[in-house]
């Protein structure tokens, strides 16, 4: 069952036991929101390690789960696929905002133990959770906040906060993703910069109000080449994901469809696999 919300995590950490602490407070302030119920179980997992049985592919609850907790870190910033599943997550938020014209609290980033690697550009842009948490979290982070006092009240408002945005981005989710999806994004460039040295750094510093920062993604004009059509209703994720992967057949020929990128078309509508552009109705 894909999990409720996932907290991600770098596995070399060598922090497994904090981070399932962390995790289980998490939850159990779920379960004290929503009712205790395996419908709102989440999960911690770290970045599915890169092997010859898995061939690096991205954990399938990245590609799934509704909301992500990224428990940012040393070891995570410079772990490539702990980066590569962040950025799929974030294309997820893309994806959403294209379609609703809304930005989803869906992926909640939180400085767990940030010390001498800078913050990635992009996860800087995407914003993370601060605010008045105590000074073990302003310090370097969560982790050193439940090392030094995991019965505070500091660390009681973290995991309230952090459930608190969980269950907000419940009505807010982002459009799942299929390994075919997947592979379109990356052909596409917009995981690029985890393999071209992470973007340039930036030095994270905790601010004074609780607020977790997501700019709205920007959504790109319409190519004059593009004709254009009154935009039908958003799609449920489930529905997107379905169609994107079946076949088509018209007039006995297999016609295969992909998600277009937003930056293509402000229709949510599916591509025909292989056109440059959406010059005919396809549809």
């Amino acid at each position: 069952m894909t999990p409720f919300f996932l907290v991600h995590h770098a596995l070399a950490g060598g922090d497994s036991s904090y981070v399932e602490r962390f995790f289980g407070d998490v939850q159990n302030a779920v379960y004290e929101r929503l009712g205790y119920r395996e419908v709102f179980t989440g999960e911690a997992a770290g970045a599915a390690e890169s092997s010859p049985a898995t061939g690096g592919r991205s954990n399938p609850d990245a590609l799934l789960a509704p909301v992500m907790v990224a428990l940012y870190s040393d070891a995570y910033f410079t772990d490539h696929q702990c980066l590569l599943e962040w950025s799929l997550f974030r294309e997820r938020l893309r994806w959403h905002h294209h379609f609703t014209g809304r930005s989803s609290p869906a992926l909640v980033g939180v400085p767990w133990s940030i010390r001498s690697v800078p913050v990635p550009a992009q996860i800087a842009e995407a914003g993370m959770l601060v605010g008045d948490f105590g000074a073990g979290y302003t310090a370097s982070g969560a982790l050193q906040l439940i090392r030094t006092g995991s019965a505070s009240v500091w660390y009681q408002q973290l995991t309230e906060r952090v459930s608190e945005l969980i269950v907000r981005a419940r009505g807010d989710e982002p459009p799942a993703l299929s390994t075919r999806d997947v592979e379109f994004v990356e052909r596409s460039g917009r995981t690029d910069w985890v393999s071209a040295g992470r973007g340039r750094g930036t030095r994270w510093s905790a601010g004074s109000s609780a607020t977790l920062l997501i700019p709205p993604a920007p959504l790109v004009p319409l190519a004059s080449t593009v004709r254009t059509a009154p935009t039908p209703a958003a799609p449920t994720p489930a529905a997107m994901a379905s169609a994107a992967m079946a076949p088509a057949r018209v007039g006995g020929r297999e016609r295969r469809w992909r998600m277009a990128d937003p930056e293509h078309t402000r229709r949510p509508i599916l591509r025909r696999a292989g056109a440059a552009e959406l010059d005919d109705d396809d549809d």
